[in-house]
């Protein structure tokens, strides 16, 4: 069964769409085959190794990173990856997610985590986005299985909404869950098989784990796409506040603080 197959018959649109609004993740559990598990690992070893035109790689402390940038990537160059991303199912899940229908996983990303070290810390992202993310091997506390805490996203979007409402900057939003916050939450983790696929709005709290060993590995392949209508992560450059944050000058106080949270400024470690 092909890659398009696979997914019109095994993901149920609506049910995901809801699960993501409800839950703030949809796990969907091997839902690709062997065969193209086997395709997708030969794919992700080809990005390594040759850097193709349209990709990049960039700085990742676990391991390794590539950025596809779909639209200056040869369409015959990963073929079953650009498939999966511009599914018509997956497209209509963006869509109705994110009420866009533009930006919509123009961007994959490619990690190979092999460092033992925690992969993020338990956080949600500074700007909103929803993520696709496909499991390469299996995966599980060993090797830096994902968790989630199930609808914390309503909460953690309605904190930016007040933070920015109030003139905070994104750079200065407390994005990364303080004691209190782990104490009073339960974070599931989402072990599976190759061939699993998680859709999640990224306001949920969320954590990649860490590898157990030096033996361990963990193989990733994921989209992201911005919910629209946010405010840029970076001040304009030349703006006055490009310059007090440039030179730290004059830095604006953050119109209000949650006790012992800790900030990302944009990465998915503090």
């Amino acid at each position: 069964m092909d890659v398009s197959s696979q997914l019109e018959y095994r993901i149920d649109v609506s049910a995901t769409i809801d699960s993501v609004r409800s839950d703030g993740f949809c796990f969907i559990e091997g839902l690709f085959d062997q065969a193209t598990v086997a395709e997708l690992n030969a794919e992700f070893q080809k990005v390594f190794e040759e850097l193709p035109p349209g990709v990049s790689e960039g700085v990742h402390p676990p391991g390794r990173m590539a950025t596809i940038d779909v639209q200056n990537n040869d369409p015959e160059s990963l073929p079953v990856t650009r498939a999966i991303f511009q599914s018509s199912s997956i497209r209509s899940i963006c869509e109705a997610l994110l009420s866009s229908s533009s930006g919509i996983n123009d961007k994959i990303l490619m990690t190979h985590e092999t460092k033992v070290t925690p992969i993020t810390d338990v956080h949600f992202d500074s700007q909103r986005a929803l993520k696709i993310m496909i499991y390469l091997l299996d995966t599980d506390p060993s090797n830096g299985v994902i968790s989630f805490c199930k609808g914390s996203h309503v909460e953690n979007t309605a904190y930016r909404n007040k933070f920015l409402s109030k003139g905070g900057h994104l750079l200065d939003l407390q994005n990364v869950a303080s004691q209190i916050d782990l104490e009073s939450s339960f974070l599931e983790a989402l072990s599976g098989p190759a061939g699993s696929m998680v859709i999640f709005d990224t306001d949920c709290w969320h954590s990649g784990g860490c590898l157990e060993d030096d033996t361990k590995e963990r193989r990733i392949i994921r989209s992201s796409s911005k919910f629209p209508n946010q405010p840029p992560l970076q001040p304009t450059r030349l703006s006055p506040l490009w310059f007090r944050r440039r030179f730290n000058l004059f830095l604006p106080e953050p119109p209000f603080d949650m006790p012992g949270r800790e900030r990302t400024r944009g990465t998915a470690r503090k």
